[in-house]
């Protein structure tokens, strides 16, 4: 190689990556801030949230969805 040091191949590499991180880590935080005020279900009549509520003895919820075509084969 031509290179006289490993510094000059490895310094923009770094750089590089630890750029992408900071810019991954700010889009992260700006979608979960955007999506954390909308919620993930909506009921189709009223544009509500669905009130999910546990009862006494009920540890899970279950959301059972599919798409008309490909669930009844």
């Amino acid at each position: 190689m031509v290179f006289a040091s490993t510094t000059i191949i490895v310094l923009p590499l770094v750089v590089i990556t630890l750029a992408m991180m900071v810019v991954m880590f700010a889009i992260s935080m700006v979608l979960l801030r955007r999506e954390g005020r909308q919620p993930i279900f909506i009921h189709a009549d009223t544009g509500m949230a669905p009130l999910l509520t546990l009862w006494d003895g009920q540890k899970w919820q279950l959301f059972l969805s599919h798409i008309w075509s490909t669930g009844q084969e």
